[in-house]
């Protein structure tokens, strides 16, 4: 009895053992690898704007860069041309909106309410989408501004998936 137990014991660790090894030793296909993204400025936003804004706008594409190597299913690409998705910061601003608190009695309160916006594009191939992303609120940086955008193109990589390992692989 003993013995039929330890040979079953056997039988289960070397099927293990190989199956270990199959999975150790497949390769791994594209659909597999993770997206990647690469962040830059969009040329033609950065034409004919100041120095201190083309500081600002490089400073977003930093930040959203240092967030992206942070996610777990995208990647961030190196150079702009191995990139399955190329992200453009296109604007960003803080755009303050006047708001009027009646306590009543004609006594009326002015309230200022910030918001903090970046506007960009995600490009895959010939395919491009703009969007904007903005956070209201006193505590906002620009470094939580970009924390979420990284992800947004994580979801949106996800759900775009087969439509950019599909232009991954009709890249020369």
């Amino acid at each position: 009895m003993i013995r039929i137990q330890q040979l079953r014991r056997r039988r289960q660790f070397v099927a293990l053992a190989v199956f270990g090894v199959f999975l150790l030793g497949a390769p791994i296909s594209n659909a597999q690898k993770p997206v990647s993204v690469f962040v830059t400025v969009a040329r033609e936003t950065s034409e004919g704007i100041s120095e201190a804004k083309e500081k600002e706008l490089g400073d977003t594409a930093k930040d959203l860069s240092k967030e992206i190597e942070k996610r777990t299913n995208i990647i961030l690409a190196e150079d702009i041309n191995a990139a399955d998705i190329v992200v453009k910061i296109l604007d960003r601003r803080i755009d303050v909106a006047q708001q009027r608190q009646d306590y009543g009695a004609g006594h009326i309160q002015p309230q200022y309410q910030s918001r903090h916006l970046v506007l960009y594009r995600m490009q895959v191939g010939e395919f491009h989408q703009d969007a904007e992303y903005y956070i209201a609120g006193s505590f906002v940086t620009w470094k939580r501004v970009a924390k979420d955008v990284s992800k947004r193109v994580e979801r949106w990589a996800r759900e775009n998936r087969e439509q950019v390992l599909q232009t991954r692989f009709e890249k020369p």
